[in-house]
């Protein structure tokens, strides 16, 4: 879990995007973490802007992968 503001990204000449490329590279899946009601919500990586900035990263074949259901956000 971690925390990506892009304040802090650009004084450092790269974005939010370049960390979840490579956090997805390396096989984790990436949902962000709802500001108010702490529900997890699916990173569209395409996207240039992210509605949060709280991440959870998490491997699929992880023991408490199905842990994350009980917070997914249905559409």
């Amino acid at each position: 879990m971690s925390e990506l503001a892009k304040k802090n990204f650009v004084p450092l000449g790269f974005s939010i995007k370049v960390v979840l490329d490579w956090m997805y590279a390396h096989g984790f899946e990436i949902w962000m973490i709802g500001n108010n009601d702490l529900v997890l919500y699916p990173t569209q990586l395409d996207a240039e802007e992210f509605p949060y900035q709280n991440f959870l990263f998490i491997r699929p074949g992880s023991k408490k992968y199905n842990f994350i259901k009980e917070y997914f956000a249905v559409s």
